[in-house]
């Protein structure tokens, strides 16, 4: 049976999750968060018949989870940044061969047009 079904246990696991992600000061104070729950656990217990030390166990799954979770959503934020330092450096790149590109076209046409005046000039004559 999952807590999702007691009501008083979903009260206890949503006060879990809350507690975890409480943050201060930008950073998690998962000390002070646990001694607040470690006091808080015994009533949680009667309240719930669920024993303590599954209580500390939920408390450190959840953390485990809520860290796994936050390494999931760096990882991502990372991989985007990397798409959009790479596309720069191939947009850069592009924009670099099409230049060359264009000098050689140029080039080519240069030399073709010398080739066809010095065809002409040999015909004339």
């Amino acid at each position: 049976m999952g807590y999702g079904s007691n009501p008083e246990a979903a009260d206890c696991w949503g006060w879990i999750i809350e507690t975890l992600l409480r943050r201060t000061d930008d950073n998690f104070d998962v000390l002070a968060e646990s001694t607040s729950f470690l006091s808080r656990a015994p009533a949680i217990s009667n309240d719930t018949n669920v024993p303590v030390h599954i209580l500390k166990d939920a408390v450190t799954a959840q953390y485990a989870t809520c860290e796994k979770y936050r390494h999931r959503v760096l990882s991502t934020m990372w991989e985007l940044e990397e798409s959009k330092r790479w596309s720069v450096v191939l947009e850069h790149t592009l924009r670099a061969l099409q230049d060359k590109h264009m000098a050689s076209e140029l080039a080519l046409q240069s030399w073709v047009e010398c080739l066809e005046n010095e065809r002409r000039g040999c015909l004339l004559v």
